[in-house]
């Protein structure tokens, strides 16, 4: 028996072959039948919530036209803004259509949200970009997995200039987006996975995800020795609080994407006063967290709304120390939209 090597017309045809299945697969995974019903498509982050969000964000686009404004920042941000209820406000009082969608993203730091904005400003080209932001975004280290998870996608990577093929592919290729359902389809695994599971509701389309209890323990300051997830995790990050300069500098690049063609809002995300007793200090830090947003946002001659201050929220508004509920998130959006520049 003898092995041959395969002949230069044979490796033509291969590749050849190859390339129209490449071809296919680029033009199958492009149709909206194919998103509509397969799962949903990944940019090679670690963090699902941001893929998802961006999902969301271009289903939008696609289906209903551009967003005139996008709300981008923490999990804060997620269950504060409704952008629907936003809207509604913003029209009643300034009699113009707005279309919003809350960009919040679970885990955020400011490093993070630097990244995104420069990328969604540049893509959706909004009217008016809302960076609402809490005094924890500025004490994240760059390598902690809340800023390395979005920091480290090889798609941001790339849309900030860092060249990779990798990075490249996920930016040109909807065949590499699919690859999961894919890849189940070519092994016949038809799990609920493989399906598109997402049938968010008219709110949720938009991004925003309300909470719907009431913490009734906002009222007492925090305890220290809490076995509460959220309660620790805020004591080991602003008990000893530092703004880290890098932090504030990628505050200073969301400031700079303010041109003639989107405003930028820097807008403080409430808190209950109750919330001051995680910094140890009286409160003395977070003094200075509201100072130093505010001199970037002044450098930038930009609006800094410290909302904690209008004390907005009543006690049945939040749903943990940090977040609002649906009751909460009701009244911060209809003011914001009646407050918000444009009008």
């Amino acid at each position: 028996m003898q092995i041959q090597r395969p002949s230069g017309r044979t490796l033509i045809m291969t590749a050849v072959i190859l390339l129209l299945y490449f071809n296919v697969g680029e033009a199958v995974t492009r149709t909206d039948r194919f998103q509509a019903k397969f799962a949903r498509p990944t940019w090679g982050s670690r963090h699902p919530h941001f893929e998802r969000q961006l999902d969301r964000l271009n289903h939008i686009v696609n289906q209903v036209g551009p967003v005139d404004c996008l709300f981008l920042g923490s999990s804060m941000v997620i269950n504060d803004i409704d952008p629907l209820l936003f809207a509604n406000a913003y029209r009643n009082e300034s009699g113009q259509d707005i279309r919003c969608f809350n960009f919040g993203v679970d885990g955020l730091t400011a490093l993070g949200a630097a990244a995104l904005a420069e990328i969604l400003v540049k893509d959706y080209q909004p009217r008016l970009l809302v960076y609402g932001t809490d005094a924890r975004d500025y004490v994240v280290k760059p390598q902690a997995d809340d800023a390395a998870v979005i920091l480290d996608t090889p798609w941001i990577r790339y849309r900030l200039g860092e060249f990779s093929i990798e990075g490249w592919l996920y930016d040109n290729s909807s065949l590499l987006r699919y690859r999961r359902p894919l890849r189940n389809l070519l092994q016949l695994n038809f799990t609920r996975s493989f399906w598109n599971q997402d049938s968010p509701s008219e709110w949720s389309k938009y991004g925003f995800i309300p909470e719907e209890r009431v913490s009734e323990f906002v009222k007492t300051p925090p305890d220290p020795e809490s076995e509460l997830v959220h309660v620790q995790y805020y004591y080991g990050l602003l008990s000893d609080y530092e703004m880290l300069p890098e932090n504030l500098l990628a505050l200073d690049e969301i400031a700079s994407l303010a041109d003639k063609n989107t405003e930028v809002l820097i807008l403080e995300m409430p808190v209950p006063d109750t919330y001051f007793t995680f910094f140890g200090d009286d409160g003395r830090d977070y003094v200075t967290f509201l100072n130093n947003v505010e001199a970037v946002a002044g450098k930038h001659s930009l609006m800094f709304w410290n909302t904690t201050a209008e004390n907005l929220i009543p006690e049945t508004g939040w749903a943990d120390y940090s977040h609002l509920n649906a009751e909460g998130a009701k009244i911060f959006s209809e003011w914001l939209g009646k407050k918000s520049p444009g009008q």
